[in-house]
């Protein structure tokens, strides 16, 4: 059994396998960021396969602190006037999801969370509004609340030239309460990689959209280093929907190292003044733009570190830093 990823610093004080596959935990810190149970073969240590066996579902228990879950308003709302500062929005969730490997290449996942969220100005109190008057919130209060129910499929293939990955996911609020909200966002992605020679195409497709009663904070945020480089992140547009379409060309150099040439377009599609308040048109970003730069990846013993400077449409350059594959 492999357990683990992602852990801040909650602590699992026992771990207890009972018959048919069952497993019960005892956690004895809430700061655990996430949890993951994997059932191995103890012959071939590999994950078993199967339609119905107990063993073959992979189990992934989250619980998120408040603290744990900050994000700035920038990503959103852009940037403010010199005298002011982005507002912080804090999130605090908790939830379960249940996820399994259905057919040799499928994977899929259901789950629910259950999240407020609010945001605070630098001095640490609550905001309803931002510095131009849009509303923060969609129901008016310092908190949005939500269930949301998520379901997602994911498809890889290794390919005989080259992996190809399609990913999915859903998210659906409930309004078990009045108050509480309810929208439907889609997302989609499409990734691709090509061998040519020593070197590879990698393509990528993603695009979603959003609908029904939702914050601002919410919209689709284009721009940034897994977005289109070149840009701050959430610069090009604010959205009800996007597409961002990518091409990069790695170049192995040693072993470890390889250069990349890339070139990215996204777009909101027209829809930035479909976000309540029109986040994006206030702050005069574009609505669509693309970028192109060159940079180094490194397989470090950390994982893929990714260093790279762009250019926008507006030939402004801009240094980008990531870790992992591009989302």
């Amino acid at each position: 059994m492999n357990t683990g990823k992602n852990f801040n610093t909650g602590n699992v004080s026992g771990i207890e396998v009972l018959s048919g596959g069952v497993v019960r935990l005892k956690v004895s810190e809430a700061e655990v960021n996430e949890i993951k149970l994997r059932f191995f073969d103890r012959n071939t240590l590999k994950p078993t396969q199967g339609n119905t066996r107990p063993e073959t579902i992979l189990h992934r228990l989250k619980t998120k602190k408040g603290e744990n879950s900050i994000s700035s308003g920038a990503l959103v709302h852009g940037n403010v006037p010199h005298n002011r500062r982005n507002p912080t929005f804090e999130f605090l969730t908790a939830g379960l999801d249940i996820s399994r490997r259905f057919q040799p290449n499928w994977r899929g996942m259901a789950g629910v969370i259950l999240q407020r969220a609010g945001a605070r100005d630098e001095f640490g109190r609550y905001l309803t509004e931002d510095c131009y008057g849009s509303p923060l919130t969609a129901s008016g209060n310092t908190h949005d609340h939500m269930l949301v129910s998520k379901l997602e499929a994911e498809y890889y293939d290794f390919g005989t030239h080259g992996p190809s990955n399609i990913l999915f996911n859903m998210e659906q609020g409930l309004p078990i309460m009045p108050s509480w909200l309810c929208f439907n966002k889609v997302n989609a992605r499409a990734r691709k990689e090509i061998e040519l020679g020593f070197a590879r195409l990698v393509l990528s497709l993603t695009g979603g959209h959003l609908v029904g009663s939702f914050p601002a904070h919410k919209a689709f945020a284009i721009g940034g280093t897994d977005s289109v480089r070149g840009y701050e992140e959430g610069a090009v547009g604010s959205g009800r929907s996007f597409v961002v379409g990518s091409a990069e060309v790695p170049i192995p150099i040693v072993k470890t190292l390889e250069g990349v040439i890339s070139a990215d377009y996204g777009s909101d599609l027209g829809s930035g003044p479909m976000v309540p308040d029109d986040p994006a048109g206030t702050r005069l970003k574009p609505g669509n733009g693309y970028g192109y730069g060159t940079g180094v990846h490194w397989h470090s013993p950390l994982g893929l570190l990714r260093f790279e400077y762009a250019f926008n449409g507006k030939d402004a350059g801009r240094f980008h830093f990531g870790i992992g594959k591009r989302i």
